[in-house]
């Protein structure tokens, strides 16, 4: 089949993403050693709202099997992303135990991040209940002062990410700092 025209296809992109599918192929013919029907999802938007108020994401790819889930995130950039204990994947992860649990027995999340531009393809893995307990002890309770819009403001790159970036008096006071 013919590759579709795209202003954005690289040489260098291909080689990426090839390497992003090669890790999902071998995840989830492992998976299916033990579950031989995983549900997979790709580009899956996930609702964390019990843990966040309007907490929601879009996770790169799910795997969602007896056992282990899977939780795949690619990236392009070039920067390293330690995976361990990553805050952005392990919310991704409760909104897939949110979405995928009442129809698999899942006892652990297997967290990944594929990041082929830095070397970087790696995996932590945690129990269901350690995610579980990180969301109702972490996320809860500083996700409710933010809603509240108590609690301290810390910003950082991750404001890239935030609705509400135009309006934070925390980032404003840090970029008046930069300039002066």
């Amino acid at each position: 089949m013919p590759r579709p025209q795209s202003e954005f296809y690289t040489e260098e992109i291909e080689r990426y993403t090839d390497v992003y599918l090669h890790f999902f192929a071998d995840t989830l013919e492992k998976v299916k050693q033990t579950c031989p029907v995983p549900m997979v999802m790709v580009e899956k938007q996930l609702d964390y709202s019990n843990y966040a108020p309007d907490g929601f994401g879009t996770a790169d790819c799910i795997i969602a099997a007896d056992g282990t889930m899977h939780v795949i995130d690619f990236k392009t950039g070039f920067q390293y992303v330690e995976v361990r204990e990553n805050p952005q994947l392990m919310l991704y992860g409760l909104g897939a135990l949110n979405a995928c649990s009442w129809m698999y027995d899942i006892q652990q999340v297997a967290l990944s991040i594929v990041q082929p531009r830095v070397d970087n393809v790696a995996t932590y893995t945690c129990s269901v209940e350690e995610l579980i307990r990180w969301g109702n002890a972490y996320v809860k309770p500083r996700a409710a002062l933010a809603y509240q819009g108590k609690g301290k403001l810390v910003p950082g790159e991750h404001c890239r990410f935030c609705r509400h970036q135009a309006h934070c008096v925390a980032r404003a006071e840090e970029a008046l700092n930069l300039a002066q």
